[in-house]
């Protein structure tokens, strides 16, 4: 079974949360120094549109659940991540409301996800 198989076999929400997390790795990938939380959510909205996806009325919630879910928690935003298993980060070197990945990270979990799928 492949992965976009085991997408095609969850619930629809499931299934969403998992197109967001995804796109939040591509778009913060292709950023390595981070991005702002606006210029974020710009392109998430960007890459939604193209791929002909529905723009909710709770789609920047849903991609900041997404991103703090992943992210690195710290006493402010109490991310739930831990350490070890964070895909994201805020930069503390980094003025304002700033998103960035730990490229090596992502990509682990992202094959980790393909093999188990």
């Amino acid at each position: 079974m492949t992965y976009t198989d085991m997408l095609d076999r969850t619930p629809s929400r499931m299934r969403a949360d998992q197109t967001l997390l995804l796109d939040l790795i591509a778009v913060l990938t292709a950023n390595k120094a981070g991005l702002r939380r606006w210029s974020v959510m710009r392109a998430m909205r960007q890459r939604a549109e193209k791929a002909n996806r529905e723009v909710t009325p709770k789609f920047e919630d849903d991609v900041e659940r997404a991103f703090r879910k992943f992210c690195e928690g710290d006493a402010v935003r109490s991310g739930n991540a831990n350490p070890a298993t964070a895909l994201f980060f805020r930069p503390k070197e980094k003025a304002g409301e700033v998103w960035a990945i730990y490229p090596e990270k992502a990509e682990a979990w992202l094959n980790g996800a393909s093999e188990a799928a």
